[in-house]
């Protein structure tokens, strides 16, 4: 993927600097050949990936420290993960998913009219 398709795909709030990362060549071959030690095997569930496979950064990347190696490139700061357990741990970490926890949600059953 190019700068551009990589750049057209992200949200406004996407960074540059996660940008410029992303789609740096050191990136791209971290990321495949970690992908090639762990024969796609997703490191949170242990199933095989057959979709879309993230290498994630265990501690996150941050304008902070986007340019610390031993955070951004660093092996045993990756993880691989299937699709379904990156988006459990991203985005119920950043927005608080688990309802489970929530005392002020109130779920209200649809009920079908005949």
């Amino acid at each position: 993927m190019n700068k551009e398709s990589f750049r057209r795909t992200c949200s406004p709030e996407f960074y540059k600097w996660q940008v410029k990362f992303y789609s740096s060549p050191k990136w791209e071959r971290l990321r495949n050949a970690f992908r090639e030690a762990h024969k796609m095997r997703c490191n949170a569930c242990g199933k095989l990936i057959r979709g879309k496979s993230i290498v994630d950064h265990i501690i996150p990347i941050t304008p902070e420290n986007n340019d610390d190696p031993d955070i951004t490139l660093n092996w045993d700061n990756l993880q691989l993960l299937c699709l379904h357990c990156h988006n459990e741990k991203t985005f119920q970490t950043k927005f608080n998913f688990d309802l489970t926890r929530r005392a002020d949600v109130n779920i209200i059953p649809v009920v079908e009219q005949n």
